[in-house]
């Protein structure tokens, strides 16, 4: 949830079993191109250690008329795979 705005949520939607949460994406810039990364190592003791690692671009196309964001994310550890997306 790293590219995330930011998120909203309740434990009682009306409509919804179980609550909503809603993620409000990051709007990509119509005028400058931004990249954002992070890297996170953890280990416990006795376990596997996991890693995760990402980055985001977004920018114009088109300059002041259309841009795009998008998002590659790596995750490595119990439990975890790959994913990439695009917003």
């Amino acid at each position: 949830m790293w590219s995330a705005a930011r998120t909203a949520g309740t434990l009682f939607g009306a409509g919804s079993e179980g609550g909503t949460v809603r993620y409000i994406t990051t709007q990509p810039s119509l005028t400058k191109t931004s990249i954002y990364s992070r890297a996170e190592f953890s280990s416990t003791q006795g376990g596997d250690p996991s890693y995760e690692a990402g980055v985001a671009v977004g920018g114009p196309l088109v300059q002041d008329k259309f841009g795009r964001a998008a998002l590659g994310l790596v995750p490595q550890g119990r439990g975890a795979g790959s994913t990439a997306s695009t917003l």
